[in-house]
């Protein structure tokens, strides 16, 4: 009978298995799992390993190469053995009709109720179309079987302990279980039931007189060694094997998925891949010195660089925003400056290098604002009633340079441990990549922390709320890195940072990390959101009323839809269960005496009743605490398990009737599964379906589409894929300007806008974020600027090669600084570009010229110092070209035409309208002076000018007003900022004398 159910099962699964030949559902996702192992590059996965790798193998086996792009659902296959590959996992499924046979027949139940097990199991339309796919489903169910099998069979041979055939399938329990729970971690469920069983069935052994200590001592350590060590180690060994074959980058310039992984990762962990693009590795100094430009990014699970800009908070302090943001840009960038300023060192960069350790007090200076972190005892957004979280602003303006709320402390920590490393008295160095730190406020005594919260639209931007946390303790959301390191001051010899390489147990544990937590896991973003409407409730799944669409077609799809026989029996089964126990309770309490076949039944049959039971309430109840969306696979390991469940209580039932009763009540229910199966079928195999028939279908149904073309394609969602092969080639046709000026909608959390710092874009090599755009005032229109300044303000990109551009070449030891406004080919370094008032250091800045700065900030002044810089860099670039010969090649025009440059300054523009065009104000240009792209970029660079002063222009007044509302002279000034250092080193002598009375007692 063995040889039959597995023959008709594995002909039920494997019927036209390559049809659909399009991929369905989550296909696509577990296809890209598959093509990162083949070709060795890192993909993360919601899910641990084994079930990817035994596809990858199948698919190394049939020649795959991993060169198909599983893009989205419903893109036809190439030739690729999806059908080996689909053929695998549907004879794992087979399996488990057998399974069920060898199961019921183990525990001594009748043939008839193991062969209506095994029927129920191969003829259910749900098992039967989610088999068929590339999915896990499948190998779950086929370890959870085997598991149950094994747990059945160890029982069988315990009247002989330690035999062969005991330790074989007590091994066998061993491994199917550590299968289950490396295949999903639903798996753990059957872990759990493997301990609970064999903890019952040490407490009988330890009720049993005949058993000696020592022999029970031999059991456990028996169990213990195969069911709790062996299991862990084979788990260790999958993710060895899984860490083995993804060591590489994947390509995340031409797949947004990719860059979302690899924004998963910490900066050791991403730092040990081997790079996809070496040239584009930036170099980053390894010692952090007064002065140094850095990034600090969080090594919480979800990427997050400390991030800040011009705009005010709406609410609290309406301070400058900080926050946490995916993406690097210069508005990550700050200095590392002194804290104490004294007569030793009245400047905050020192002269002579210093270099940053372990406890040091610092100040951290926004570059593009020029303003300090900082935190006060000020309510955050996102936590009102929280008394632990102070809010983390910017602050500080013309002339009044912060406070002692600035002043922060590094304190090392041991990323392994968690825990701090050395005492702050020791002084050990910081390094950027290797040194991990926390961030410690010297006023308040909290800790830089990135919060759960994300800010709110529309001035938030998809950015994480970061607050100042009292009792954060050491975990990855108050810890931090310096990610970059630039000074133009080291010397010759200083060495270049490398980020530890990460042990095997931190990527085990790291990686459990982002499995486990649902807030960081984008398994949520493989799943379509057009399936929203099909999630259901564990309450939904005991009646056969739930559907998953998986493909569809012209008159054809493909449905995971429950046979309502097998669920309705099994279901049935289940509460027939409930209800005897609950009968032969209350006779035993009432003091009953049980006879007969009531007697056999509640000593013998009842008991491997109790255990499908209770392994259906373990694979079922925790379901119910689970705070995601749920489907209706989530369902099947418990579905089998109540198939067991209602079987053998059918051959309990059985035995009250005569054998020609059995056979014609097993030979009805068999005729009425095949025939349930059978009218659903083209739902399970995307068979020709007419819509009457559909339609009589759907009465059980409600959510089955029977329109003959179903208008609803589902697909991934793209902002977790790469575009598709078509909108690659209409792309193509269309060109770059046309790929700009689509809209996607509006960016989601995943992908959030890009924050408004500098109106121009930076072109430096931290060019990492994917959208751009400028703020024009309200009177102002997109389409009074240039075609191509439209493309830049208004294009949203997903990757460098869709926005038309090639990636940056980094140098060896770029600047600290870069102009906002670089020429297409060249880097300008700070000492080269016209200082603008703002960007001024602060140690300049004083209430005096104050007046004096915002008469010189006007437009006219702002577009001189623009018109100075093209001219000389036109200049510079028509000398080159003259040496090289190529200038006729290169700009279309007979020697050098002074024509080209600007003979004056434009007028002065007003800041409520965008400048009008140069050749209107009388410059002389080509007559193809509208299809040149370098003046075009002129004109959008003035015009972006012009809204920025009035953008500083507003912003230096408001800072004025501020500063003399609070200091009406500079004696008040001075007195304020004497007193603050003087609380400031009162506190730092305070905690000195507590820590030394500390250790004292110690």
């Amino acid at each position: 009978m063995i040889s039959v159910f597995t023959t008709v099962t594995l002909g039920i699964r494997l019927w036209r298995i390559s049809w659909p030949d399009e991929a369905a559902v989550d296909e696509a996702s577990v296809g890209r799992i598959v093509n990162a192992y083949i070709k060795g590059e890192y993909a993360f996965d919601a899910q641990p390993p084994l079930g990817k790798l035994i596809l990858a193998a199948v698919a190394s086996v049939a020649g795959y190469s991993g060169s198909y792009t599983f893009d989205q659902s419903d893109d036809p296959y190439p030739s690729i053995p999806y059908g080996s590959m689909r053929a695998a996992v549907s004879s794992m499924g087979a399996l488990c009709s057998p399974m069920a046979y060898i199961t019921l027949k183990a525990t001594s139940h009748s043939t008839l109720a193991a062969m209506l097990a095994a029927t129920l199991v191969a003829f259910d339309n749900a098992l039967t179309a989610s088999n068929r796919q590339m999915l896990l489903d499948a190998p779950l169910l086929f370890f959870t079987a085997a598991t149950l099998m094994s747990c059945t069979l160890f029982t069988k041979c315990s009247p002989r302990p330690f035999a062969l055939s005991w330790w074989a399938w007590l091994l066998a329990t061993g491994v199917f279980m550590a299968g289950a729970v490396s295949v999903k971690l639903t798996g753990i469920l059957t872990a759990a039931f493997v301990g609970l069983f064999m903890l019952q069935d040490l407490w009988r052994l330890a009720r049993r007189e005949s058993v000696t200590v020592g022999q029970w001592s031999q059991h456990c350590a028996a169990r213990i060694g195969t069911l709790l060590v062996l299991p862990f180690v084979l788990y260790l060994t999958i993710f060895q094997i899984h860490f083995a074959y993804q060591t590489r980058e994947p390509d995340y310039l031409n797949s947004a998925q990719a860059e979302n992984d690899l924004r998963l990762l910490p900066p050791p962990f991403r730092h040990a891949l081997v790079p996809r693009y070496p040239k584009e590795q930036q170099e980053v100094w390894r010692d952090v010195v007064y002065g140094s430009v850095v990034r600090l990014q969080s090594e919480s699970q979800s990427q997050s660089y400390l991030h800040s800009f011009y705009k005010l908070n709406p609410g609290g302090s309406h301070q400058q925003q900080v926050g946490g943001y995916e993406y690097p840009d210069l508005n990550t960038h700050w200095i590392v400056i002194l804290a104490d300023l004294d007569k030793d060192e009245p400047e905050e960069i020192p002269s002579r290098l210093q270099y940053l350790k372990n406890g040091d007090s610092l100040r951290l200076r926004h570059v593009s604002t020029r303003r300090c972190l900082h935190a006060h005892d000020v309510r955050t957004y996102g936590s009102l009633q929280g008394k632990n979280l102070h809010e983390v602003t910017a602050y500080g303006g013309v002339a009044f340079d912060g406070d002692a709320n600035d002043w922060w402390q590094v304190e090392q920590v041991d990323t392994d441990q968690m825990r701090e490393t050395v005492d702050h008295d020791e002084g050990g160095p910081i390094k950027a990549l290797e040194t991990a730190f926390r961030l410690r406020h010297s006023s308040l005594g909290c800790y830089l922390y990135v919060s759960e919260t994300t800010l709110p639209e529309p001035w938030g931007q998809g950015r994480r709320e970061i607050v100042c946390r009292t009792d954060a303790g050491v975990t990855p959301k108050s810890i931090w890195r310096f990610t970059m390191n630039e000074h133009d001051y080291l010397p010759a010899d200083a060495l270049l940072a490398a980020s530890p390489t990460p042990s095997f147990w931190q990527k085990f544990k790291y990686m459990h990390r982002l499995m486990w937590f649902p807030a960081n896991r984008v398994e949520s973003g493989l799943v379509p959101r057009t399936f929203d409407r099909f999630a259901s409730t564990p309450q939904q799944w005991l009646l056969p009323n739930s559907v998953i669409p998986v493909w569809t077609g012209y008159m054809r799809q493909v449905v995971i839809i429950a046979n309502p026989v097998v669920w309705w029996v099994s279901t049935l089964g289940l509460l027939s269960f409930i209800i005897l126990k609950v009968f032969f309770v209350l006779r035993t309490k009432r003091g009953y005496l049980e006879t007969g076949l009531l007697k056999q039944l509640k000593t013998q049959q009842l008991g491997n009743m109790s255990t499908f039971f209770a392994a259906w309430a373990i694979h079922y109840m925790p379901f119910f605490c689970v705070d995601r969306m749920l489907y209706l696979h989530h369902y099947f390991p418990a579905l089998y398990c109540t198939i067991l469940l209602a079987s053998s209580l059918f051959s309990v039932v059985m035995e009250f009737f005569s054998r020609q009763i059995r056979y014609l009540f097993l030979s009805s229910l068999v005729i009425l599964c095949i025939s349930s199966f059978a009218q659903l079928a083209p739902l399970s195999y995307g068979s020709l379906m007419t819509r009457g028939h559909c339609e009589s279908v759907s009465r059980w149904f409600n959510l089955l589409d029977c329109s003959i073309a179903p208008a609803v394609k589902y697909k991934l969602d793209a902002q977790h894929i790469p575009l598709s092969t078509q909108r690659k080639q209409r792309r193509e046709e269309k060109g770059p300007s046309s790929l700009a000026l689509q809209q996607e909608g509006a960016p989601t959390a995943q992908q959030p806008q890009a924050t408004n710092g500098p109106i121009l874009s930076h072109a430096g090599p931290d060019v990492d974020f994917l959208t751009r755009e400028a703020v024009l005032p309200a009177s102002a229109s997109a389409s009074a600027l240039p075609q191509n300044a439209q493309e830049g303000i208004q294009g949203r990109y997903s990757s460098y090669r869709q926005a038309g551009i090639e990636k940056q070449q980094f140098r060896k030891k770029p600047p600290v600084l870069e102009s906002f406004f670089p020429s297409a080919n060249e880097l300008q370094p700070m000492q080269d570009v016209v200082l603008l008032p703002y960007q001024i250091s602060p140690q300049h800045w004083d209430l005096d010229v104050l007046n004096q700065m915002l008469g010189r900030w006007t437009d006219e002044h702002v577009l001189q110092q623009l018109h100075d810089l093209i001219r000389k860099q036109q200049q510079q670039r028509l000398a080159k070209e003259n040496e090289t010969g190529t200038i006729q090649e290169s700009l279309g025009i007979q020697g050098s035409d002074t024509n080209l440059l600007p003979k004056r300054p434009p007028a002065s523009v007003s800041v409520d309208a965008p400048p009008p065009p140069m050749h209107s104000q009388g410059l002389a240009y080509p007559a193809d002076y509208e299809g040149r792209p370098d003046y075009q970029r002129r004109e959008q660079m003035i015009a972006a000018a012009a809204v920025f002063a009035a953008n500083k222009k507003a912003q230096v007044r408001a800072e004025r007003d501020m500063l003399l509302a609070l200091f009406p002279t500079k004696d008040n000034l001075a007195e304020h900022k004497a007193k603050e250092k003087e609380e400031v080193m009162r506190k730092l002598q305070k905690q000195k004398e507590d820590m030394a009375s500390s250790r004292g007692k110690a």
